[in-house]
């Protein structure tokens, strides 16, 4: 196990090469290949993890740069994915990261789960996507998106 496994962090060029059923309703591609950014594998891992994790089908993926007009410093993205259980309503969880490119501590991120954000956190590294699925179905045990 490497160090960001355990840890349960990520850099964007430690996900593994996570793809989506052709099913999926995505605007970026499925598959994985190797000249994709190395943060559309962690917004498919996210969809696949919380599949995994809820016992669900996936329904949809949409990744989104984000920008600030006059920042050229600014770094941000905004996933979100769909998830449909067994039973039961559909699950969506946003994850959220933004950053200054020159900023020597860290950036923020946040998931949100069914509209609630249960965990917001100031840090320079970031979760896994197996971690941002894994607090989803947590929040949502606890009852937290209701």
């Amino acid at each position: 196990m490497s160090e960001h496994e355990g840890s349960g962090r990520a850099h964007l060029d430690s996900c593994p090469p996570y793809n989506l059923p052709a099913s999926v309703d995505s605007n970026i591609p499925r598959e994985w290949s190797v000249a994709d950014p190395a943060a559309w594998s962690i917004a498919r891992g996210i969809l696949s993890e919380l599949c995994h994790e809820l016992r669900a089908a996936p329904i949809s993926l949409r990744y989104h740069e984000l920008t600030r007009p006059r920042s050229r410093d600014y770094i941000g993205l905004r996933i979100t994915a769909r998830a449909r259980p067994p039973h039961g309503n559909d699950t969506i969880v946003i994850y959220r990261s933004e950053s200054a490119q020159s900023a020597r501590s860290g950036g923020r991120w946040s998931v949100a789960v069914n509209g609630l954000i249960p965990v917001s956190r100031v840090s320079i590294t970031r979760p896994l996507p197996r971690t941002i699925a894994h607090l989803a179905h947590e929040a949502l045990n606890a009852g937290l998106d209701t």
